[in-house]
Parts: structure tokens; sequence; C-alpha cells
């Protein structure tokens, strides 16, 4: 007997190779085939490579008026894209006594929301569950979750369908009828998520079957459940005449304004002491236009569609100044390039780059070329370390004690350095910093046409550091003293 579970995701063809070998070690006659699925596929030429003979398909839901169950209370919700992530903290924040697993459509999105939501201590626990963990923490996840009565899973569709749980068990030893050792013993179970009260969908689903397979982790085995779908005003349209297509309904509501927070200042202060969760939100951010971007039905998910306020807003609710730089859609489309902030005044102004972005790397780098009978202009912002400045006759790079001579020679002063207080006052270099022997005295004055005299820099720190040390053994003998 051969049984498959989720029959229309395993005959997909990256399972093709794996199906393939389990069906050459099974004989074809004496065979009994079943196939399950919330979903079922009914094509022939995936139902031909099982070697069925006589199908018969049966159904629950033949003769049901909608494709979901009865005790499945279903709604959904139309928002603004920079409202999201406050509508989750909001219903969170009121729903703390359920248990509630939401949807987003990336991993990187998961691990940002499920950190900043840690960070921000709603009250339960936020747990994530994404692809990028290995199996123990999956386990964990997964019993940590089964284990409370009330917590919030933040998943991607990896927990849409039963979870796959491997336990290994090393050294037995099993006695059956013949004395054999199993030195290992590997079991792979499916397993549910118990008693869950909501399934919210921050994230559009893809299409009708990922939505009815996410929804169907609550209102199971005659309970009751609710099920929350979030869209954006480009979204709604094309997914709710999917679904009714599909003959599930559902009913629009609306927030309560009244009882919406907003986690905007609270965020944008923990981005700001943390630097890597400014870069999780950078990447959380791409990753999601990414996911939209890939998305096979346009008439549901185009970009085009989100206006660069919209883009730069979302930005400013995960916590960022400005929204980060997505590279592959100015390559594509340019769709980027118009988007402007409050902040910025302009165009995207960028941070970090992610590994998505690695083979842009050097492409389309300027580099400003200097002939050597060319004149500097000090109003074109020319630092003392610009290593970026070539030649136009030779492909040699110039090196640094070149370009500090000929800055000496131009006469060009380089940047300096002023640091400010809090209170808008010039913070004083400390005087034991402050050079103390004439030579250093007349090298810093002459230091501010720029370059580095290497032989009297030389001098400099020779008489500069005997005076250093004269002082150490000054404070020794008066500490001992």
């Amino acid at each position: 007997m051969l049984v498959l579970d989720e029959a229309d995701r395993i005959l997909d063809l990256g399972f093709e190779r794996d199906v393939n070998a389990i069906l050459e070690a099974l004989p074809k006659t004496t065979r009994q085939t079943l196939l399950f699925s919330a979903t079922q596929t009914k094509s022939v030429r995936d139902l031909a490579r099982l070697s069925l003979r006589s199908p018969v398909y049966v159904g629950v839901d033949e003769g049901a008026a909608t494709a979901t169950p009865d005790s499945l209370s279903q709604s959904y919700i139309v928002v603004p894209l920079e409202e999201k992530i406050d509508l989750l903290w909001s219903f969170i924040r009121h729903h703390r006594h359920k248990k509630s697993l939401v949807f987003m459509s990336s991993c990187k999105e998961v691990r940002f929301v499920a950190l900043l939501f840690c960070r921000l201590r709603p009250g339960l626990s936020v747990l994530a569950l994404h692809g990028d963990l290995h199996q123990l923490k999956r386990m964990s996840v997964y019993d940590e979750f089964t284990r409370k009565e009330s917590a919030v899973l933040i998943a991607t569709d990896v927990a849409a369908r039963g979870l796959g749980m491997i336990w290994i068990f090393d050294h037995l030893a099993v006695k059956l009828q013949s004395v054999v050792k199993i030195q290992r013993l590997i079991i792979c179970v499916f397993t549910d998520f118990p008693g869950v009260d909501w399934v919210i969908q921050l994230d559009c689903p893809e299409d009708v079957t990922t939505y009815i397979h996410r929804v169907g982790r609550t209102a199971r085995y005659n309970r009751g459940g609710e099920a929350l779908l979030v869209l954006t005003h480009s979204e709604e349209e094309g997914m709710v005449e999917s679904l009714t297509k599909r003959g599930v309904a559902l009913e629009r509501i609306e927030p309560n304004k009244k009882k919406c927070m907003s986690i905007r200042r609270k965020a944008e202060s923990l981005l700001a002491r943390d630097t890597s969760l400014k870069e999780a939100a950078q990447r959380a951010f791409k990753a999601y236009l990414k996911s939209i971007y890939l998305m096979k039905d346009k008439a549901t998910f185009d970009l085009s569609k989100i206006s660069g306020d919209e883009l730069a807003g979302f930005a400013r609710s995960m916590g960022l100044a400005v929204a980060p730089r997505v590279r592959f859609l100015e390559k594509k489309a340019g769709v980027m390039r118009e988007v402007t902030t409050e902040e910025s005044g302009g165009g995207l102004n960028f941070d970090v780059d992610d590994e998505d972005d690695e083979e842009d790397l050097f492409v389309g780098s300027k580099r400003v070329e200097v002939d050597a009978g060319d004149e500097f202009n000090v109003e074109q912002d020319l630092s003392l370390g610009s290593s970026d400045l070539l030649t136009k006759g030779s492909k040699k790079k110039k090196s640094k004690a070149a370009l500090a001579k000929r800055l000496i020679k131009k006469g060009i002063a380089g940047n300096t350095v002023v640091k400010w207080d809090e209170d808008g006052e010039e913070v004083v270099q400390d005087p034991r910093r402050e050079r103390t022997t004439a030579i250093a005295k007349e090298y810093e004055k002459g230091a501010g046409l720029g370059g580095i005299d290497v032989e009297t820099a030389k001098a400099v720190l020779r008489e500069e550091d005997a005076i250093d040390k004269a002082f150490f053994r000054e404070r020794i003998r008066a500490k001992h003293r």
C-alpha cells in the first residue's frame, strides 16, 4: 500500500525524483495507492505516472457550498501597505489569550517581525518558523507553540501544511523474529498545530490553493476557528475574485481605528540602537518586494500599482528612516527610481545591500578620472584619501603618496573633523593629545594643505613619543607616592 499525503505538492516536479525512486521499489499490479490532500490534483499526467488503474475520486466536499469548513469564520480587511505591521501588533495586543498563526511571504520578513515584536514585549510568546531554521530548531519551536495555551507563531508557507518532524534514535537494540540490532532508527511524522484560534494572512497568498491550506490550520476536528486575510488596495480585486470562483466566501470588515496602535516610533528607536535589527528590516523590505515581483498572478500582484509614497511609508512603518535600495527592480523596470521620502527629500538612500545583490557590487561604479595636467577644483569635494582618482592615460592606479604630493603641490587643503556635543558646542580636544614639541606644532600648521610628509611625520612621532613616555613615567611615580 502506498499512501501519499499532500499529494498535490508531492507530485510537483520538485519531488519527482524521490517519488519515482519509491515507485520503482514497489509492485505495480498488487499495489493499492491512496492520495490525500485538501486540494487534490486531477491531473491525468500526474496520476498516470503513479500507474493507477481504474482510479476513483472521493471528495468529502463534493456537495458542499464552500471549499472550507462551515465552522471556519472567514473575513478580510483592506489596509494601506504602511499599516500592516501596526495592524498585526494591535491584533496581538488585543488577543493575548489566544493562539494565533500568522503567515508572511518570506523568511526575512518572518525573522524581522518576530525579532521586533519580541523586543517590544507584547505580553505573550512570539515565535518564528521558516525555512532557514534547521530541523532541531523547528522541533523546539513546534513543541513550545504546542505546549502554550496562548502564543503567536509567525511563519512562512512551511507551516501551511503538515509540519514534518524527524526523530532520530541511535544505538537501539530491538529483537525481532530474528535477532537484529538496529543502530539508528529514523521516524518521520507529519504533525499539526493543535488548538489554533486565529489564522492571520498578513501577506496575500499566491493563489487560492495556498489560501485554503493556510486557513486549514484552524477549525479542525469539529472545532471552530477564525481566519483573517489582510489585503492592500491593489490586491483586493484580483484575490477576492479568485476566491469567489473557488467557492470561498469572505466578509469584508473594517478596523477599529480607536483600538489601533502604532509602533513606528518605538521601532525607529530600536533600529537606531541595534544595527543588526536595522539590517534585518532592510532585508525584510527587499524580500517583500521580491516576493511580489516573483508572483505569477500579475493581475493581483503588480508592483507598478504600488506608488513610491506607499513604499516609503512601508519602510517607515518598519522603523527605517529611508527606503532601502532594491537593485533588481532598478534593472528590470526602474520602478524604484521614483520613490521619494520626506526625510531624504529626493530619491532613495541606502545603507546595506543583502546577499541577493552581490552580483551588483561593482556594476556601474563611477570613478573620478584626473589627468596629470588637469586643475583641481576645491568645490568638487575631493577628499584627502580619495583612492578612486585614476589617470586618463594609464589604467595604473595612483598611490596614496603620489596623490598626497599632488595635493600639496596644488595647495589644496584636506578635510578637517569637527566634533559637537549634545548641546551643539564644539568638543575641545583633550589637552593631553595636543602637540607639545616645536617640530610637531610646525608640522600641524602645514598639515592643512593636505598630504603627508613621511620623513617629517616620523620625526614628529619620535619627539612626541619621548614626551609621552616621560609623562607616563611621572604618572607611575605619582601613583607609587
